[in-house]
């Protein structure tokens, strides 16, 4: 078939068939070739925060630190016993204790700390101290008129002076009565003895003792 065959349409249909079938090749060769990276994008926004993991394991102990500074001094603590010594002689066995009252109303011993069965000793301090002495006898009269007895603390430190610690206690009775004692004193160290002594008034009523305490407590101070 030849151009003179085919109409005007027909031919330009076919011319535009040839042209698309040669431009075909072109464009797909163009559109095969990778071009260059473009510039990167702005950093997108911080997302959100994820949930925390698992606690790891404990780390080893540190070393020990050092000391720290001494704290503030405490107050005063109580004060202590330093010594103590006592007498209790009694009537019953198997002391049989009675002690019969000098007729001339002068005193006697009717306890001490250094003599008798229930005792411990004389009291022995080696540092300075506030002594508490406390004492009582049992009195009675062998007579029935009313008769003044009376009781006293003697203090005999080692290789000084006695001194008498307290004033006359005494009681006028016709029976059994007791007579109780207290008393304080500062004393520097060394050997102590106590004694309760008593009398009686008017002379020659019959007195006597038939039980005593005697205690000493020394404290430190």
């Amino acid at each position: 078939m030849t151009s003179n065959d085919l109409s005007p349409v027909s031919a330009n249909r076919v011319l535009a068939s040839l042209c698309v079938a040669l431009a075909l090749p072109v464009l797909v060769a163009c559109a095969s070739k990778t071009g260059d990276a473009g510039p990167s994008g702005p950093a997108g926004s911080t997302g959100a925060t994820g949930p925390a993991g698992p606690s790891g394991p404990s780390g080893p102990s540190g070393p020990q630190g050092p000391a720290g500074a001494d704290g503030a001094v405490g107050p005063p603590g109580a004060q202590g016993t330093v010594a103590v010594a006592f007498a209790a002689p009694r009537f019953e066995p198997p002391d049989n204790f009675t002690v019969n009252l000098p007729a001339d109303e002068s005193y006697i011993d009717v306890a001490t700390l250094s003599t008798g069965v229930r005792s411990t000793g004389a009291l022995v301090l080696p540092r300075e101290a506030r002594l508490i002495v406390t004492a009582s006898a049992a009195l009675a009269n062998s007579v029935t008129i009313s008769a003044r007895t009376g009781c006293r603390v003697v203090l005999r430190p080692d290789g000084l002076p006695a001194r008498t610690l307290t004033f006359e206690s005494g009681d006028y009775m016709t029976g059994p009565a007791t007579l109780s004692l207290t008393t304080g004193i500062d004393v520097d160290a060394g050997t102590y003895d106590l004694a309760i002594q008593c009398n009686t008034f008017p002379a020659n009523n019959g007195g006597f003792i038939y039980g005593a305490d005697l205690t000493a407590v020394a404290y430190a101070r």
